[in-house]
């Protein structure tokens, strides 16, 4: 889809559904693979990726890159933005890189994602850095998805985290803190192991912007 008012083509992802067994599986699965150099050619070997992710990314990779084209061509608009939660924020960081690796480099790519888990190794994180020095990825309060799969197994976010520290329940206002760094003890780094929130993941988030089956009509 895009947005005329922004002149932006945007590309979404939907989060987890656990209702899915194969999302589940994909969320569940932490082994590690060789970037896809033929989605990602500026990935060096020493990238790897999440195999699930990576997989799942892969399965709509050739629509995307095709449909985003030909809204840019049809539009005459020069910026992407990519966004997604959960699984799906994950899948959208993928996309992020892989459009501006590919696209011409006076197209913007943007993106902007919640409820991030770790996409990929050191490698990965640096090469989002730089291929994307805007990335944003909020985190909201005790929300337990941005911490895995784990740092211990090889896994480091990018830059560009947005924590949520507290939402304001009538108001939908939210106190966010910035989080300089890719791995920061302030913000969702430094959540408990043990006081997490899984309501936290599906949100509040800010301006009352929430996610999961119950936000969509029927």
């Amino acid at each position: 889809m895009y947005d005329p008012q922004s002149q932006t083509v945007v590309v979404a992802h939907q989060g987890t559904d656990p209702k899915e067994l194969l999302s589940i599986l994909n969320d569940a699965e932490f082994a590690q693979a060789d970037a896809n150099t033929t989605l990602f050619p500026q990935a060096g070997s020493d990238v790897q990726l999440h195999d699930g992710f990576q997989d799942t990314q892969g399965r709509t990779a050739d629509i995307v890159m095709s449909t985003v084209q030909s809204a840019l061509s049809s539009t005459g608009f020069k910026r992407v933005l990519v966004t997604g939660h959960s699984l799906g924020a994950a899948i959208a960081s993928l996309d992020a890189a892989m459009l501006r690796m590919a696209l011409p480099s006076d197209v913007e790519v943007d993106s902007v994602v919640f409820g991030l888990p770790r996409v990929g190794n050191q490698p990965w994180a640096d090469l989002m850095d730089k291929l994307l020095p805007n990335f944003t990825h909020v985190t909201n309060q005790d929300d337990p998805v941005p911490n895995v799969p784990p740092q211990f197994l090889s896994f480091q976010h990018p830059q560009g985290e947005a924590h949520i520290t507290a939402v304001d329940s009538s108001s939908g206002d939210a106190t966010m803190v910035d989080c300089p760094g890719q791995e920061n003890q302030k913000c969702s780094d430094g959540n408990s192991l043990v006081d997490t929130s899984i309501p936290n993941h599906l949100g509040p988030y800010f301006a009352n912007v929430s996610f999961g089956d119950a936000q969509c009509p029927q």
